[in-house]
């Protein structure tokens, strides 16, 4: 009986211990961090560092602790690949960690830094060395880029190096908050993961990473989707890397200062999170412009310069033109005014109608002569009166010579004037008088060539001229003096 009971008692502390065990084992394994349960290599050892597309790569799991080899992680397994300045991707590539392929679909070109987890986000370790993706034997199955404009983006406020202990500022735009941002350093077991709570669209980040590693900034949202412009930097600076007092925070665009961008390409640029729209803080940050930032203010300005050198020496033109216009404008209504003037001047000046303002123009051509008088008295007809005038005019001696009622022969038409004519009220002279004056005319020596008396009446009064044929001094006959008859009627 009591052997029976000692058998008992024996079976019974094998099976708690059995038990122990069983439960201690697996407690034991999840004691190690998550990114430690297991290892990621490509089955083929000559893989380089070159992926050719749509071309399957073995992919082997490991136990992390090969001693203890009690943990090669959870299916199914996936790879994600962060394209350096362009959107990640996470592919199945099994669900036997004996089969597991993993075949490249980002475009040519396309810088990778891989990781492989499994089913518990538990991470196989990330390689000491960026891949880059060839042309394989076939390029259908290559993932197109999103578009010129994506709608969901990271930006960060650092463009290459990022000093020990230094705030990088992470900030987003598009997608579904809450955000999960992944910082994968290559040759390191461990991704540094921080979820942005919804209300918020930025992250800043103190640098706690060991200097001289190069860092890629991933962004996925609540759906699962990767945004594109993944940023890769490199770190540098001391070695104490405890940054005490400082902490990682939320934050939105506002209340960072930052401004956001135009949308960036959607990759294929030679830097990081230049081509990445890198957003500006107002303030605080002279070493955050990008090469592209500076080369689009440089464009600017060359632009500003041409559109100045375009528009100034127009302008210049146009306005000397105008002036131009203007000066020839006033000049020609200047000279109008000074002709208008000037005919003003030459109307006042001339001769006024009526006998009392007779200009004496001694052998001057008289235009006016030469042509017909439409007055009664017409030219070559010389009126009593008119002689009566002339001989009170030169008295008491007067000319001797003939007088014709009518033209000389070969005179012209021009009248002209070899002594002045006076115009003066003179008394009517007796008949006696008359006759004497007239026969002294008519008698005189025929030698004398005859001159020829043009009378015309116009406006301005009557005007007698006298042109002479000859140039001698006339034969001056003496007449008797009339004064004996007005002596003898007074």
């Amino acid at each position: 009986m009591i052997s029976t009971l000692n058998g008992a008692k024996g079976h019974s502390a094998l099976a708690i211990a059995l038990l122990f065990l069983a439960l201690v084992s697996p407690a034991v394994s999840q004691d190690r961090p998550p990114s430690l349960q297991f290892r990621w290599r490509f089955t083929d050892p000559s893989q380089g560092a070159s992926l050719p597309t749509c071309s399957p790569l073995g992919i082997t799991v490991e136990t992390f602790d090969p001693d203890a080899g009690d943990t090669f992680g959870i299916e199914p397994f996936y790879m994600i690949a962060y394209e350096v300045e362009g959107t990640p991707q996470t592919s199945l590539i099994g669900t036997d960690n004996r089969t597991l392929e993993y075949t490249v679909t980002h475009p040519v070109g396309s810088r990778l830094i891989l990781n492989v987890v499994d089913s518990t986000a538990s991470g196989g370790g990330i390689p000491p060395q960026l891949y880059t993706v060839v042309e394989g034997d076939s390029t259908d199955c290559v993932v197109s880029p999103p578009s010129d404009e994506p709608e969901f983006i990271v930006w960060t406020n650092v463009t290459e190096v990022v000093p020990t202990c230094t705030p990088l500022t992470f900030a987003i735009d598009g997608g579904v908050p809450p955000y999960s941002l992944s910082i994968a350093a290559l040759d390191s077991f461990t991704v540094t993961n921080v979820t942005i709570p919804a209300g918020f669209d930025a992250f800043t980040w103190i640098n706690r990473a060991a200097p001289s590693s190069q860092l890629a900034i991933s962004v996925s949202d609540a759906n699962g989707r990767w945004a594109t412009g993944t940023p890769f930097l490199t770190t540098a600076g001391s070695t104490d890397t405890e940054c005490d007092g400082r902490e990682n925070s939320n934050g939105t665009w506002e209340s960072l200062g930052l401004v956001r961008p135009d949308r960036p390409q959607a990759s294929g640029s030679a830097t990081g999170s230049s081509s990445s729209g890198t957003p500006r803080p107002t303030a605080g940050n002279s070493d955050t412009d990008s090469d592209e930032d500076d080369e689009t203010s440089g464009g600017k300005k060359n632009n500003v310069g041409l559109v100045v050198g375009v528009t100034v020496p127009l302008v210049a033109l146009l306005l000397g033109g105008i002036g131009t216009g203007l000066w020839f404008f006033m000049k020609r209504k200047k000279d109008k005014q000074v002709s208008e003037e000037k005919g003003v001047s030459d109307d006042e000046e001339s001769p006024a109608n009526g006998p009392s303002n007779i200009t004496i123009t001694p052998f001057n051509v008289d235009d006016a002569a030469s042509t017909p008088s439409s007055g009664p008295t017409s030219a070559g007809t010389v009126t009593t009166k008119q002689r009566d005038g002339l001989y009170s005019a030169t008295s008491p001696t007067s000319y001797s010579g003939s007088l014709f009622h009518g033209t000389s022969e070969g005179a012209s038409s021009d009248v002209f004037s070899t002594r002045p004519v006076v115009n003066e009220t003179v008394p009517t002279r007796q008949p006696k008088a008359s006759e004497a004056a007239l026969s002294s005319v008519t008698g005189s020596s025929s030698d004398y060539t005859p001159t020829t008396v043009s009378v015309r009446s116009g406006p301005s009064g009557q005007e007698i001229v006298i042109q002479h044929r000859d140039g001698g001094i006339p034969t001056i006959s003496e007449l008797p003096p009339p004064y004996v008859d007005q002596r003898r009627q007074e």
